[in-house]
């Protein structure tokens, strides 16, 4: 209890209303029974205004299980939409949001008479596939794009999610990871169709239901997580906000010459198709060194140009060193 404690003298130096937590433990089913014991003691230790929350896998609503139990020692629990299968192989894409069927599980979760809200994923997530046996690695779908040694392909869930799947069509590396011809990667990308189509049905989940509880909110520069005003947006069905690009130049302080690094920032999300960005310099360039991983380049004295590839949106990207005699003005646009 002394980290609720903390917490609270956290929220209150801050000014927020701390009207519970929640504990997201991903217990065996087998061992509900002991989870129910342990969730009565915790609720014991708090105060009766502050509310205990807890996530629960999909499982524990099967038959014969101490599922009641547990949702009897908390005030909300929040069934998890995701992350419900095996992780897949090359024959099998892998998902992680599953098809929420509001028919098959509205009775389940009304059952107990229990306040309950919808966990839906709105993160994504890679995997390698060499020679048919997946493991997972921390590449974003812009790190393989770049590559032209790889061709992409695209599929779809049944829950809406995207799935791009890279292959290489000749022995490359990226990074400390080398592919030889045919091996790749995939990546699973939540979507605003796959938010849309979850909340759709959440809807329809019966008297209980208080809403939908979205997994997770994105940290900096993350690339395969939905950032939340494109989630709201798809969970309101209102249209998704565009996000207009910048070109930020930081002056490097150099000696005898003027150099800035240029970054791409706020460029679009998950889009489906390329966008080629052109700079415009005020002064004649001495030259630029793009950066190892971005292919932008010089097509003028006064111009460079970069395209932003399918699925490549970060929250900032290198574009390399631009060196110039003096002080000069970086101007992007963006052209289909």
């Amino acid at each position: 209890m002394q980290t609720v404690g903390e917490l609270k003298e956290e929220a209150r130096t801050r000014g927020i209303r701390l009207a519970g937590i929640q504990l997201d433990i991903d217990v065996p089913t087998s061992a509900l029974r002991d989870y129910a014991t342990y969730l009565k003691a915790v609720r014991k230790g708090l105060s009766p205004d502050f509310e205990l929350s807890i996530t629960a896998l999909l499982d524990w609503f099967r038959a014969g299980t101490w599922v009641g139990n547990v949702v009897d020692a908390v005030d909300e629990f929040v069934p998890q939409f995701y992350d419900l299968q095996a992780r897949g192989s090359i024959s099998r894409p892998s998902t992680i949001g599953a098809f929420i069927d509001a028919e098959k599980w509205r009775p389940l979760f009304n059952l107990y008479g229990k306040r309950f809200r919808i966990g839906v994923s709105t993160f994504g997530r890679s995997k390698l596939i060499p020679a048919g046996k997946p493991s997972w690695v921390d590449l974003k779908p812009l790190d393989v794009a770049m590559d032209p040694a790889f061709v992409m392909e695209t599929s779809e869930t049944e829950s809406k999610e995207t799935i791009l799947r890279f292959r290489a069509a000749r022995n490359t590396r990226i990074s400390y990871t080398e592919f030889a011809q045919n091996e790749g990667v995939e990546f699973i990308l939540s979507t605003p169709d796959a938010i849309r189509t979850a909340v759709k049905q959440a809807k329809k989940m019966g008297e209980y239901c208080a809403g939908v509880v979205f997994f997770r909110w994105p940290t900096f520069n993350e690339s395969m997580v939905l950032e939340p005003d494109a989630v709201l947006a798809a969970a309101t069905s209102a249209p998704v906000p565009v996000r207009l690009p910048s070109l930020r130049a930081i002056d490097e302080q150099c000696a005898s010459v003027h150099c800035s690094d240029l970054y791409l920032a706020d460029t679009p999300g998950l889009r489906p198709n390329p966008i080629r960005y052109v700079i415009e310099v005020s002064s004649d360039l001495e030259y630029f060194l793009p950066d190892e991983s971005t292919p932008a380049r010089m097509t003028g004295p006064r111009r460079l140009e970069f395209t932003l590839p399918p699925f490549g949106g970060r929250t900032q990207i290198h574009l390399g060193r631009a060196v110039t005699a003096n002080f000069s003005k970086y101007t992007l646009k963006a052209t289909p």
